[in-house]
């Protein structure tokens, strides 16, 4: 309930602040500083895993009249050389490679001359494989049950307690988008290779069916290349997502060396 109320006190107020000049303000304060926008999903389904389409044209259309896009390239050159960063400096950046940043993102970028990075998880590029967390929302988003308790993960809880075993409601549109974000962010409190089975659990639990859900493609090589030859950069985000965090030496070493020979050689 307190997610819910937040966010309509952000739509509320964020317009406000917006035609009161108070953003105005708060960016010709930054000053010898960059601003490094991280975006996920862009698509209107409207369930809170991303922004709009229409929101994103906005956001990039604001930045290119009011502010000064650079790439992330550009900033980390500045930095390292110790050279002066642009006033209203801002780089656009993308986590994971959802094909929808293609589809959706690039034609806005193209529109507005605004470079951009995605950062690849390329164990996932032309395949199959889903992330834990599009599997949460998914399963959330087709269930029929009016409510879920956080209790019944507790035994996945790294010290054996969850602080709120409260039930979740899911009978709406709004509650199922706050459900996605409380689950998403408990699970990623579990130890990293017990989260799938925390993810079976809920499937379970909740009852939906595998054949019930459909998941977000990736990007392509194809898409990959075409945007890299128009203004588009790419980086690393590991190979399978893993928790770097948690992983042993052996382990990111690995996901580090392979990302790197494939990124190199498409």
């Amino acid at each position: 309930m307190n997610n819910i109320i937040k966010g309509n006190l952000k739509r509320i107020l964020c317009p406000i602040l917006y035609y009161t000049g108070y953003y105005n303000y708060e960016l010709n304060r930054q000053k010898e500083k960059a601003i490094i926008l991280m975006y996920h999903r862009i698509h209107d389904r409207g369930d809170g895993t991303g922004i709009s389409r229409k929101n994103f044209e906005q956001q990039m259309e604001f930045i290119k009249g009011k502010m000064t896009p650079v790439s992330l390239i550009d900033i980390i050159d500045w930095l390292l050389k110790k050279k002066t960063i642009p006033q209203r400096a801002v780089a656009i950046t993308f986590d994971d490679g959802y094909e929808d940043n293609f589809i959706n993102g690039y034609p806005i970028l193209r529109k507005f001359d605004i470079p951009a990075t995605i950062f690849l998880t390329t164990g996932h590029i032309e395949t199959t494989r889903v992330f834990w967390w599009d599997k949460v929302n998914e399963i959330i988003r087709k269930t029929k049950r009016p409510y879920i308790n956080l209790k019944d993960f507790q035994g996945f809880a790294q010290n054996g307690y969850i602080y709120s075993p409260r039930a979740i409601m899911l009978n709406s549109g709004q509650s199922k988008i706050h459900a996605m974000k409380t689950i998403t962010e408990l699970f990623k409190t579990f130890e990293y290779n017990r989260i799938n089975e925390a993810v079976a659990l809920l499937q379970e639990i909740i009852d939906v069916e595998v054949q019930e859900i459909s998941y977000p493609p990736m990007l392509n090589w194809r898409q990959v290349r075409e945007m890299s030859n128009n203004g588009i950069d790419f980086g690393a985000h590991t190979v399978t997502h893993v928790n770097l965090a948690e992983a042993g030496l052996k382990e990111a070493k690995k996901e580090l060396l392979l990302l790197r020979k494939v990124l190199r050689k498409r």
